[in-house]
């Protein structure tokens, strides 16, 4: 308020976009990595390395196939989700949430990745690596929210706060796959890259022209982000069964085991 801005910035814009932000991760990559912690316990337990890292690729992809798309939807359609989920506030605050979220979404897909490959160390007992890779993330994090803080116009630090956060994980991730190699894990980057890529594709394919539509669409904010996230999903979901990854079908066999 004392430099005239009464938009959206604080704390209050960053925990609600942290909060929608969280959601995909919490249900899909929580739920994965739930289930994989005993088999890596006992592939650890047996000194079988090689079944540890076909493990986590495996985790990573089938996480991926949520992930990825998230990140997209969060990056691309943030504010029509912040005008939907928050619709007492006013456009210009809730716009200004939704480009929080915008920058939330940077940082989804490593945030699950890193996630993944501490479980690799858990199965292992190694709190000391573990920490290791909480201080390189969390000192990055730090380090860009200062940065954020001193040169960034003051409208835009909150946003700024969000993007480093989002950058902290791929600090994370890169670390943590690192020190797994100190048990003979070594996950290479095209392992995961590429089919990480493949799923941007499709994704991209149905949001670019979605986004493009969302406007002219008939009806408010509320019929919007439903209409956004119907079609998104099932035009997604359609050309990933298209293009033959295998990854979707693995994924609905393991949810629908977990609601019987």
């Amino acid at each position: 308020i004392r430099d005239g801005i009464e938009t959206g910035v604080g704390f209050t814009p960053y925990s609600n976009a942290l909060l929608i932000f969280m959601l995909p991760h919490s249900i899909i990559t929580i739920s994965v990595v739930t289930a994989l912690l005993p088999t890596l316990s006992k592939f650890a337990h047996e000194k079988r390395s090689d079944e540890i890292h076909d493990q986590l690729v495996k985790a990573m992809r089938l996480v991926g196939i949520i992930t990825v798309p998230s990140a997209f939807g969060f990056l691309i359609f943030g504010p029509v989700m912040s005008r939907a989920l928050f619709f007492g506030i006013s456009r210009a605050d809730s716009n200004y949430l939704g480009y929080v979220l915008c920058a939330f979404g940077l940082g989804l897909i490593p945030m699950s990745l890193n996630l993944i490959a501490l479980r690799g160390l858990n199965a292992y007992e190694n709190v000391k690596l573990q920490v290791l890779s909480n201080l390189a993330m969390n000192g990055a994090a730090a380090l860009i929210s200062v940065g954020c803080a001193i040169w960034l116009p003051h409208q835009w630090v909150t946003v700024g706060l969000a993007a480093a956060l989002s950058f902290s994980y791929y600090v994370g991730a890169w670390y943590t796959t690192k020190l797994l190699r100190r048990y003979e894990i070594k996950i290479h980057i095209p392992e995961v890259i590429g089919f990480y890529l493949k799923l941007a594709l499709l994704a991209l394919v149905i949001m670019v022209p979605l986004y493009f539509a969302e406007s002219h669409m008939p009806g408010g904010n509320t019929l919007h982000l439903l209409a956004v996230l119907l079609i998104s999903a099932v035009g997604y979901l359609g050309l990933a069964r298209f293009a033959k990854v295998e990854e979707v079908r693995s994924l609905l066999e393991i949810f629908t085991r977990k609601s019987r």
